[in-house]
């Protein structure tokens, strides 16, 4: 059967949307209160408008203006922060080769100097890993310079080994002190949460959809281990929740930033998952299975359909490879209850997985095989096999989002992920 490969390259826009109208109280133009730390995702600044030509412009306008900005806000620490490609899971190729598609790379080695003037194809250049991690000692390496003789507040640099505070008195937290084996800290998604502390609340700054989910888990996880409130905030590219969007004089749409009260969006969906154990993780499982890095996008079935009917699921531990089995019989059997024999009696009292799964092979054989739904849907549907996997690529998407740098190996155990000519790929694809 032809599966269609469809990757997604962050989370699906449609879940912001789903919080934003449900808390819009959540999302504000103003940073509600001041932050004492602010994490920025430095990945995020290599990426240049084209007006910045020389190098000066590209580390004042990318760099230094979002660390003095962050400052002004009230923030005491500044941490910079850049992906250490040695610990970025392997899953994630999948994502980097098809971005890496759209885009001409770049020749260049690692014997090879930055050029004295900024490449004209800057997003071929950036897309090739050599000259990226050049680029980036070339900004800590200004960053130092530039901050030497700061002693009030303090700028850290979060990229490869142990971050460095490279000025002032902030002292890192205690994780780093720990010897031993390596922290496998590889993208800036996992490295954020990392820094919220007593002081105060935390800005990150990224347009990165992960980090939403993952700020919503590292929060839950720290007041119940602090027993205490604390507060993330998210600075982020506005979601639009209407079709209008404010054009500027080119015509382009223009780019409106908001920030996102995580406190405000983790209450909410802790009323919509009441008998959940961590209503973060339940609602996380939702939006990775629907397509993200490490999964493929759901057939058929985007963030509406499936939050429209998360009452029938509401009570299983979807966090768990069995109760997104159930999530997607639930769906899959509302989805289509016109145009098959549903099976809703028996995914109630479905009792294991085996039975889930067998359960899954008469669904979407009769969604396959039913002449009232479109041909493109009937061949999107998956097979168990693949269904199964996706699960599972679900699952250890949550877990990674969880446990952060002690992330378990994607092609440790069954996560659905698998070897093929030295890479790691999709089971069942």
């Amino acid at each position: 059967m032809l599966v269609r490969r469809s990757l997604r390259m962050t989370i699906d826009s449609g879940w912001v949307k789903i919080l934003k109208t449900s808390v819009p109280d959540a999302f504000t133009h103003t940073l509600p209160r001041p932050a004492s730390t602010v994490f920025v995702d430095g990945q995020i600044k290599l990426m240049k408008a084209d007006y910045i030509r020389t190098w000066q412009q590209f580390f004042e306008n990318q760099f230094v203006y979002t660390v003095e900005k962050a400052f002004e806000s009230g923030a005491s620490v500044v941490v910079m922060g850049f992906d250490d490609y040695t610990y970025v899971p392997v899953c994630k190729n999948m994502t980097q080769t098809k971005r890496n598609k759209s885009v001409p790379n770049m020749d260049f080695n690692e014997h090879d100097d930055l050029p004295s003037t900024i490449p004209e194809n800057w997003s071929g250049a950036i897309r090739n890993r050599t000259f990226k991690i050049k680029v980036i000692g070339f900004v800590i390496r200004n960053l130092k310079m530039r901050y030497k003789h700061e002693t009030r507040r303090s700028v850290v640099v979060d990229f490869a080994g142990t971050p460095e505070v490279i000025c002032g008195s902030f002292v890192l937290p205690a994780l780093f002190s720990v010897e031993g084996t390596p922290l496998r800290r590889g993208e800036c998604d996992i490295k954020g949460p990392v820094w919220l502390d007593n002081r105060g609340p935390l800005l990150l700054e990224s347009t990165d959809g992960d980090f939403l989910p993952i700020a919503m888990i590292q929060l839950e996880s720290y007041m119940a281990l602090h027993n205490s409130t604390a507060h993330i905030f998210v600075h982020r590219m506005a979601t639009r929740t209407s079709t209008v969007a404010k054009r500027v004089s080119s015509g382009n749409a223009k780019r409106v930033y908001e920030y996102v009260d995580i406190c405000k969006l983790l209450a909410f969906i802790k009323t919509q998952f009441p008998d959940s154990a961590s209503p973060a993780r339940a609602f996380a499982s939702l939006v990775a299975v629907t397509g993200c890095d490490f999964c493929l996008n759901l057939p058929a079935m985007g963030p509406t359909k499936l939050w429209n009917s998360r009452h029938l699921f509401d009570k299983s531990d979807i966090a768990e490879p069995m109760g997104l089995m159930a999530v997607l019989l639930h769906a899959y059997n509302t989805l289509f209850h016109k145009n098959i024999r549903t099976l809703t009696a028996e995914i109630r009292e479905v009792p294991d997985m085996g039975a889930a799964c067998k359960l899954y092979d008469r669904l979407s054989t009769s969604v396959r095989h039913s002449l009232t739904v479109a041909q493109r849907t009937r061949n999107s549907v998956w097979e168990t096999r693949r269904a199964v996997a996706h699960i599972c690529n679900a699952v250890w998407t949550v877990q990674y989002w969880t446990l952060l740098h002690m992330y378990p190996d994607p092609l440790s155990g069954n996560f659905g992920f698998v070897l093929k000519k030295n890479k790691c790929v999709f089971d069942g694809v």
